[in-house]
């Protein structure tokens, strides 16, 4: 099995310069910020923004490529990226400078790890560290795309297998099925429920009179009360959440349905997202009628 490594370039370090830094500045952020959900909102963005920028740089920075007599094995650390491409299903290849439009995955500059969508290459899983020399084996169904070190050596690999240069593929462009989906229809049904809620238990609450004349309007990042209002201004306020969560789910819908064409799975990264933000302001609502009722 032969061992070709990836192209490296100092791009890895500057994505993770700017997440040290985007980081002190959330966290120095929040110990001005006098307000519990936006101090929540902005942790759980951080948090989740690490992992995500984490993840794809140890993917960039540990890519290696191995080729034996059937496949090409794209891995990474601890298996981050582990896939298998067999040289049966490649129909060419080519080598560019492009690298397309992101349907999902990281893209910084000179770096592009994740699914792209190029122009006569067609749908394409890139593990790209270096936009120098691209070299992209075009597939019927996806394509994928290298940057070799050793590009000399790749090429003799391929033409071992009586694969040539190929300048053009179309991958078919599949129907939608996103509303007969139920992993994204489950957690989308379960967004609106709980924005319907965030709407309807205060103002069922403010109907039959169940609550204090009085309402905290604001907290501070330990859950003291900053300000006060009328019940009508909580029910309101929580009226105004509701209303923001649903506009969110929408757009995310939307953004899935517009990238579903390309890329199936990432309908559940834009449903999670509504999700996970509907089910953090129903937490902190609960916990207010629950303090103060």
């Amino acid at each position: 099995m032969s061992r070709y490594k990836s192209v490296k370039n100092y791009f890895p370090l500057l994505v993770l310069i700017v997440l040290i830094i985007a980081c002190i500045i959330g966290v120095y952020a929040t110990k001005y910020i006098e307000s519990y959900v936006v101090t929540l909102l902005i942790k759980t963005g951080l948090i989740v923004y690490t992992i995500y920028e984490i993840y794809y740089i140890i993917s960039a920075v540990t890519i290696v490529y191995y080729v034996d007599d059937r496949y090409i094995y794209i891995k990474s650390f601890l298996n981050l990226r582990n896939v298998k491409v067999d040289f049966n299903n490649i129909r060419g290849y080519d080598i560019k400078q492009e690298m397309g439009v992101k349907l999902s995955g990281f893209n910084l500059g000179k770096m592009a790890i994740g699914r792209f969508f190029t122009e006569n290459v067609g749908i394409t899983r890139m593990f790209v560290t270096n936009d120098k020399n691209i070299m992209y084996f075009l597939c019927d169904d996806l394509s994928y795309a290298i940057t070799p070190r050793d590009m000399e050596g790749m090429v003799m690999e391929l033409k071992k297998h009586d694969i040539s240069i190929k300048n053009q593929c179309h991958h078919k462009i599949k129907d939608s099925n996103l509303n007969r989906d139920p992993k994204f229809l489950i957690p989308f049904a379960i967004s609106c429920i709980i924005v319907v809620l965030i709407v309807a238990v205060p103002s069922y609450l403010y109907f039959y009179e169940k609550l204090p004349y009085t309402m905290p309007l604001n907290f501070s990042i330990n859950f003291a009360p900053l300000e006060m209002g009328t019940a009508k201004q909580f029910v309101f306020q929580q009226m105004i959440y509701g209303i923001l969560n649903l506009i969110l789910i929408l757009c995310m819908y939307f953004a899935a349905q517009c990238n579903d064409k390309y890329y199936t799975k990432a309908r559940y990264k834009y449903v999670i997202i509504s999700l996970v933000t509907s089910i953090i302001f129903f937490i902190v609502q609960c916990r207010i009628i629950y303090l103060y009722i």
